[in-house]
């Protein structure tokens, strides 16, 4: 799973994809074509996590708080889920990356994004529950 990232000061190729590593939001995004708000640390702690549990692989997934999407690709990279949905309160401005990667790789059928979509209100994560089984289009 973890075997196919190379490191390269603060960012990180998963399997030919760049991204830049961040703690928090920091302006402008930098060269990557995505931005994992993840720390080296703790990407390491999630392949020890899958490495001393081989049979946790999740074959369906649900991220909540996806920003533009960069762990989505990276968790769709690593974890090969069968149905992965994100949700995010709010809808950034731009996301074609996103929505350009779920085209060339043939993905928009099994890995959705959902945007505005309050995750303190039940009836939005009730709802959003059903969309790692269901069909729903992106937006």
């Amino acid at each position: 799973m973890f075997e196919n990232i190379e490191w390269s000061g603060n960012q990180v190729h998963v399997n030919g994809i760049l991204f830049d590593l961040e703690t928090h939001l920091q302006g402008e995004p930098g060269s990557a074509e995505f931005r994992l708000f993840r720390t080296r640390g703790i990407i390491g702690d999630y392949a020890d996590f899958f490495f001393r549990n081989p049979d946790a692989v999740p074959q369906r997934m649900m991220e909540i708080g996806i920003f533009q999407g960069g762990s989505m690709v990276f968790w769709n990279e690593v974890l090969h889920p069968d149905r992965f949905t994100g949700v995010d309160l709010f809808h950034p401005p731009d996301v074609s990356a996103l929505e350009r990667y779920l085209a060339t790789n043939g993905l928009c059928e099994r890995v959705h994004a959902r945007w505005e979509v309050n995750q303190g209100t039940p009836s939005n994560y009730e709802r959003s529950s059903d969309w790692t089984t269901s069909r729903h289009s992106t937006s």
